[in-house]
């Protein structure tokens, strides 16, 4: 899929965060299916290191919540304030980190990215509703291949036919909870969602095993074709999906999208040492390249506009290389 060939390249968290993700809801269905302290460690494990990495895992821990309440006995009811207890203890000490290294626990911009993200003190232009839909249908049609959302939606009218039917077992309530968490984020952090087109990526695990699902059961349906045929007609829709896009996957690979942004975090890596802190004197060029800056500079980087006064004055330059 392009979106996998493409963004998998990039130094983002989704990336990175979506491995521990899957074992987290692995790991959280394995516990249902037995309670024992090894099932209930490797499920803790995980969810700690998908909270480390990323946001995201803290969307994990309320869909488990909710999941185990729904489908519990009374009895076991406590079992689901296990998981809410990870988030709360992890954010906790991530707040008494910042406090150790900036001397507030919401040091470091913590209040003004989540406002930010959260579309409650800015919102960019063109965001509204309607575009933020088209958005996202634009990205999921771009960054993943029409063979492969075909097969996809196959896949969600089976789920709502089993809803219809009550008939919610394991694998419905698994693709539901893939499917819900996908879009959760994007939702809930529509500004960064509008920018970054690779947001789209949590929607992956719902859409590529859906995929798979759906075309199983096309192929069930179909009674004359024998067992061999089909695993001939299964390798024929991998390969569709996989070039069906090629043109458009070779043209992201040589765009070097972001290369400026690299170009200035290899500048400011080369030219400062850790400790010292680089003004970048441009907002949009932080809207734009942040991520991609940060990391190759491994640096303190600030995009702060200054006024006149400020910036002429030899204390408050005094604070930047």
């Amino acid at each position: 899929l392009p979106i996998t060939i493409y963004f998998g390249k990039m130094p983002v968290h989704e990336i990175v965060v979506m491995p521990f993700i899957l074992l987290s809801v692995f790991f959280y269905f394995n516990y249902r299916k037995q309670q024992s302290l090894q099932n209930l460690s490797l499920l803790i494990l995980a969810l700690v290191l998908s909270h480390l990495i990323h946001w995201s895992g803290y969307f994990l821990t309320p869909l488990f919540s909710l999941h185990w309440l729904i489908t519990s006995h009374k009895k076991e009811f406590y079992r689901s304030l296990i998981f809410p207890t990870v988030s709360i203890t992890l954010f906790a000490l991530h707040l008494a980190h910042l406090y150790w290294l900036t001397g507030s626990p919401t040091g470091g911009g913590l209040v003004q990215i989540l406002t930010d993200r959260l579309n409650i003190t800015d919102s960019p232009e063109g965001l509204t509703p309607l575009n933020f839909a088209r958005t996202q249908v634009i990205n999921a049609t771009a960054y993943f291949t029409k063979s492969l959302l075909f097969l996809s939606t196959i896949t969600l009218i089976w789920i709502i036919i089993q809803v219809r039917r009550k008939s919610i077992n394991k694998k419905v309530q698994l693709l539901m909870m893939l499917a819900i968490f996908g879009v959760t984020y994007n939702l809930i952090f529509r500004n960064a969602a509008f920018i970054h087109d690779y947001t789209i990526y949590y929607i992956l695990p719902f859409l590529t095993i859906t995929a798979a699902y759906g075309l199983f059961i096309i192929l069930d349906k179909i009674k004359v074709i024998p067992p061999t045929a089909k695993i001939m007609v299964a390798a024929l829709a991998v390969a569709t999906v996989a070039i069906e896009k090629m043109d458009f996957t070779k043209a992201l690979l040589a765009s070097s999208a972001f290369q400026e942004g690299v170009i200035l975090g290899k500048i400011i890596n080369q030219k400062t040492v850790a400790g010292e802190k680089t003004l970048v004197l441009s907002s949009d060029f932080r809207i734009y390249y942040e991520v991609f800056t940060a990391y190759y500079a491994d640096r303190n980087i600030e995009y702060v506009i200054p006024d006149a006064s400020q910036i002429n004055n030899p204390v408050y330059r005094s604070n930047y290389k």
